[in-house]
């Protein structure tokens, strides 16, 4: 009998759907730098500052850092400059 896989008859979706969507909500949400010239005027320092940002989304989904308050006022303190420093509620 050939064993079967934990893929292959149950996964924790809940736990993965909601690392993966941080991950997506914070990268729809945040300029990428390409977008920002007067911030990042050459493509080493977009690329520098892309690295930072996944950086911090890595950071985010990482099991370990569900509850860790820095990385998550890190990922949060992105959002605000993408939009005028209003960003939308909740």
């Amino acid at each position: 009998m050939q064993r079967k896989k934990l893929i292959e008859v149950a996964l924790p979706l809940d736990a993965i759907n909601r690392a993966a969507a941080r991950a997506v909500i914070c990268a729809q949400m945040v300029d990428d730098p390409s977008s920002r010239p007067e911030l990042f005027p050459t493509a080493q320092a977009q690329d520098q500052e892309r690295q930072r940002l996944f950086d911090i989304i890595t950071q985010l989904v990482t099991w370990e850092n569900t509850n860790n308050e820095s990385i998550l006022t890190a990922a949060h303190d992105e959002i605000p400059p993408t939009f005028a420093g209003r960003p939308p509620v909740n």
